[in-house]
């Protein structure tokens, strides 16, 4: 089941700030994830199975804009259509709250969200030069995606 969570618990950031950690280099703590949610403009949506969330979207709404600042689904639940699922349902809050158009940035390395992302209609639109920083001291640039809504 998707929901969109107005306030989070601390339980609920820790399962979300561990998803993090297992998927991302540049993973959020439990202490960015608490003040992420703190601003108003910002919405996580999660998916759980068994009251544990094992996938989640966090977007930023400003004015006739959201942007997806993470979506993540954790190693065991990939590839059941949950990231589809969260996509779907931020977009269709997003067109209610008459938001004009999606942004997100994906690793231009990250071939798998791009197909995905693309299969959802995104367009890429600006590339950000070296912005990703990797272990092995090399960067990897952020392509910059958009859908109209």
């Amino acid at each position: 089941m998707i929901t969109k969570i107005l306030n989070c618990s601390d339980s609920e950031i820790e399962q979300i700030a561990q998803i993090e950690s297992q998927l991302f280099t540049d993973s959020w703590d439990f202490q960015a994830l608490q003040d992420l949610f703190s601003q108003d403009c910002n919405y996580v949506f999660v998916v759980q199975q068994d009251k544990t969330i094992v996938g989640y979207c966090i977007c930023q709404m400003m004015f006739d804009t959201a942007e997806i600042l993470r979506i993540a689904v954790d190693k065991n639940h990939q590839r059941q259509g949950f990231a589809w699922q969260l996509l779907s349902k931020v977009t269709d809050f997003l067109n209610q709250h008459r938001v004009e158009k999606l942004l997100l940035e994906v690793r231009e390395d990250n071939v798998l969200a791009i197909n995905f992302y693309q299969k959802f209609w995104f367009n890429q639109i600006h590339i950000r030069k070296g912005y990703y920083a990797n272990q092995d001291g090399t960067t990897t640039n952020a392509l910059i995606l958009q859908k109209d809504l």
